[in-house]
């Protein structure tokens, strides 16, 4: 079997500690991004010395903008990067931002490192040209996609699939199973699971997108078999269906009770309605089936936190917190319940 990475898992329990890889992973790459914001528009050596709201505002000269940064402004002083000297007076923490620089260039985040530099081009291309002046971006804006593509054939993804599919369980959930991939990420999620499950190994795969158009672009991803490449298209055990852009057609083109596993990395923020979705995949796995996802999620709901509003930049539906997604999943009649590392997710018809 061709498992033999595993890099994030065996590191974490080397540590001993799962609470490394925790929410505070995703507000600190969060932090970092609200913090190139403020760099990016002239902001941060502007906050070098103490401003008023007044200043900052007479500075940026636009109310949709200075609406957005005031509000980030806030919440990076509650967490510390921005000290409020005298009421609505604020200037950077300059200690506590090379700290979390710092951190940035430690591992774990490192091992985000892909997915900090397409935050960065979208940032640079989108965000500081015309979201924050306007409103926010789609999530399905074709330049996202063209940006994040290029993570998605990266080894971040296939590091992320790796390690979830040992967390998860590789046999009992993935060796000779019907799998059902949703959102593939362009097709590069099946690529990465016949690479690291080996394509003798799998029973089938439906791989799921989100239109037709994506649907293509899948078809035609390279993969590598016995030495030879070939289109995923090409291969028999693999199946494709068109889900609507939030999963709103999965009972539509997919039996009941017909799949053992259902895998679905990142794309879960994207959707509208998340408990629909779930009460969907629940529907079209076979008992005992294992429903396996994972999601950036933070400790609790009720507190708008810096990844909120950084996601809410990109696009991003909602952030849910551990408790929330567990109810969710529990709602529509899942069991064995499991989350770790703020990040992965499972649960079992």
């Amino acid at each position: 079997m061709a498992i033999t990475k595993i890099w994030w898992l065996v590191w974490s329990r080397s540590k001993g500690d799962k609470k490394y890889y925790s929410y505070q992973v995703w507000e600190n790459i969060a932090a970092g991004i609200a913090i190139n914001i403020l760099d990016k528009l002239g902001l941060l050596g502007f906050l070098a010395k103490p401003r008023s709201l007044d200043d900052i505002e007479k500075k940026i000269n636009n109310d949709a903008l200075f609406n957005k940064v005031s509000q980030l402004i806030k919440i990076l002083n509650r967490y510390g990067y921005i000290n409020m000297v005298s009421p609505n007076v604020y200037q950077v923490n300059s200690e506590a931002i090379k700290k979390l620089m710092k951190t940035l260039e430690t591992y774990p985040h490192t091992a985000f490192k892909p997915l900090l530099i397409a935050a960065e081009r979208f940032l640079d291309e989108v965000i500081i040209t015309q979201v924050l002046e306007k409103e926010e971006i789609n999530i399905h804006d074709p330049r996202l996609i063209a940006i994040y593509r290029e993570v998605f054939t990266s080894d971040f993804l296939g590091n992320q699939i790796e390690s979830i599919m040992v967390w998860a369980g590789v046999m009992r959930h993935f060796y000779n199973k019907d799998i059902l991939l949703l959102f593939s990420n362009l097709g590069n999620n099946a690529r990465f699971l016949i690479d690291k499950l080996g394509y003798r190994n799998i029973k089938k795969l439906i791989v799921a997108e989100r239109t037709e158009s994506t649907l293509e672009l899948a078809k035609r991803l390279s993969v590598n078999i016995g030495g030879e490449k070939k289109l995923l298209s090409d291969l028999d055990k693999v199946e494709f269906v068109t889900i609507g852009q939030n999963g709103e057609k999965l009972s539509e083109v997919i039996k009941p009770d017909s799949v053992d596993t259902v895998l679905s990395i990142v794309q879960l923020y994207t959707v509208k309605d998340l408990s629909k979705l779930f009460s969907d995949i629940y529907n079209v796995l076979r008992k005992n089936g294992a429903f396996i996802g994972a999601i950036p999620m933070k400790a609790q709901a009720g507190i708008t936190t810096l990844l909120d509003l950084i996601a809410s930049l990109y696009g991003w539906r909602k952030i849910y917190s551990i408790g929330e997604i567990k109810e969710l999943l529990k709602r529509v009649g899942f069991r064995k319940i499991k989350i770790d590392y703020s990040f992965y997710l499972r649960g079992i018809k």
